[in-house]
C-alpha cells in the first residue's frame, strides 16, 4: 500500500475520532478542513526533512487532491436536500409534490441552515432578527458568488 493512501487512512481515522467523541459540538465540515490542513501541512514539513522537495510536493498535492474529494462526497451526501429527496423518491416514500411536506418543513428547513452557518462561526446573531457575517470565508464566497453571476447573467 501506497505511503499516501496509508496517510489518508490514517487521516480519516483521525477525522472520526475528532468529529465523534472529542469535538462534539463543533461542525464536522469544520473539523475535517482545519485537521486536514494542518495533519497536510505537517506531514509536508517532515517529508521536507526526510525526502527530497519534490516528494513532499507530490504528496501534499495529492493529499488535498485526495481530502478534497473526500471532503466533497461526505459533504453532498450530507448536505443536499435534492439528494435526500431522490432518495425518498426512491423509496416511493414522495409520490406527490404534496407529500414532501411530510419530510421538510419549510420553518424548519431555514433554522438548520442558520444554526449550521452559526456553527461555522461564518455568521453571528446581531438582534432577535438579524445576522452578520463574521469571517472573511463568507465574505470572499458572496463576493466571488456575486461576480459569477454578473458573469454569467444570473439575477436573483
Amino acid at each position: 500500500m501506497g505511503l499516501i493512501l496509508k496517510i489518508l487512512i490514517c487521516v480519516i481515522i483521525i477525522q472520526i475520532i475528532l468529529i465523534r467523541f472529542i469535538f462534539k459540538n463543533i461542525s464536522f465540515q469544520k473539523i475535517i478542513i482545519n485537521s486536514t490542513l494542518i495533519i497536510g501541512l505537517l506531514i509536508f514539513l517532515l517529508l521536507i526533512k526526510f525526502k527530497e522537495l519534490d516528494f513532499a510536493i507530490y504528496f501534499i498535492f495529492n493529499f488535498y487532491l485526495f481530502m478534497y474529494l473526500i471532503f466533497n462526497i461526505i459533504n453532498m451526501s450530507q448536505t443536499s436536500s435534492r439528494i435526500n429527496l431522490m432518495i425518498l423518491i426512491s423509496k416511493n416514500k414522495i409520490k406527490k409534490i404534496e407529500h414532501i411536506k411530510k419530510f421538510y418543513n419549510v420553518d424548519m428547513f431555514f433554522e438548520n441552515r442558520i444554526k449550521r452557518l452559526v456553527k461555522l462561526n461564518w455568521i453571528k446573531k446581531k438582534d432577535k432578527n438579524s445576522y452578520v457575517t463574521r469571517t472573511f470565508i463568507p465574505f470572499f464566497f458572496i463576493k466571488l458568488f456575486d461576480i459569477l453571476r454578473k458573469i454569467l447573467l444570473i439575477q436573483n
